[in-house]
C-alpha cells in the first residue's frame, strides 16, 4: 500500500516536472525571439550574408539585441534550475524506497 507520504512525493515530482516543462516553453520562446531579433536587426540593416564572429556588424548587432540574449540567458538558468529541483525530488522519492 502506497503511503501519503509517498502520495505527497509523487505529487511533488509531478509539480516539479510541470515547472520543468513550463521553463522549457519560456527557454524555446527565448530562443524564438532571440532569433528573430537578429534577423530583424540584419534585415533592418541590410544584412543577407554571414557575419564574421567580432566583426564590427557581429558585436553591433549583439548589442542592439542583448536584452533578447539575457532573457535567453536567465530562462536557460531557470530551466537548468527547475530539472535540478524535479532529480532531487526524484532521487528523494527513491531513497526513502
Amino acid at each position: 500500500m502506497i503511503s501519503a507520504k509517498n502520495i505527497m512525493d509523487l505529487l511533488d515530482i509531478a509539480n516539479r516536472a510541470l515547472v520543468v516543462d513550463t521553463c522549457e516553453q519560456k527557454r524555446r520562446k527565448a530562443q524564438r525571439d532571440l532569433s528573430a531579433a537578429y534577423d530583424a536587426w540584419k534585415t533592418e540593416h541590410r544584412i543577407r550574408d554571414h557575419m564574421e564572429a567580432g566583426s564590427p556588424e557581429m558585436e553591433r548587432m549583439l548589442t542592439a539585441t542583448e536584452a533578447e540574449y539575457d532573457l535567453l540567458t536567465e530562462a536557460k538558468r531557470d530551466e537548468a534550475n527547475a530539472r535540478k529541483r524535479l532529480q532531487s525530488a526524484i532521487r528523494k522519492y527513491r531513497k526513502q524506497g
